[in-house]
């Protein structure tokens, strides 16, 4: 049987995931911390799961769907913000065909050519 604290604490980390995620002022490391949270609370919610879904109270099932269904849309949002994201960054560092760490004329650092 799940036990109703663990749902409640599932559901709750749940909904403050989603608040950080929509919340554009929201620090990184809030979201951070707020998917760590939800991930204890998914592995706490699995922890208390006993026997089969058979066994479970029907209103538990239902709350475990609900759950379900918004994490799906937790995660495409999350994929939304990081391709937003990734714009972004490209926009301030675009890309470039330039090796950083490539071969150049000389084989050695600028600061070692004017020793030899």
């Amino acid at each position: 049987m799940v036990p109703a604290p663990a749902l409640d604490t599932l559901e709750a980390a749940l909904a403050e995931l989603q608040a950080a995620l929509a919340d554009p002022a929201s620090p990184p490391h809030m979201l951070e911390q707020r998917a760590h949270a939800l991930r204890q609370a998914m592995t706490a919610c699995a922890d208390a799961l006993d026997g089969t879904p058979a066994a479970w109270p029907p209103d538990a099932a239902r709350r475990l769907h609900a759950v379900g269904a918004r994490l799906a849309s937790t995660r495409e949002q999350l994929a939304r913000v990081l391709a937003i994201t990734a714009q972004q960054a490209a926009s301030l560092l675009p890309h470039t065909q330039e090796l950083t760490y490539g071969p150049g004329a000389s084989g050695k650092a600028q600061a070692w050519r004017s020793l030899s």
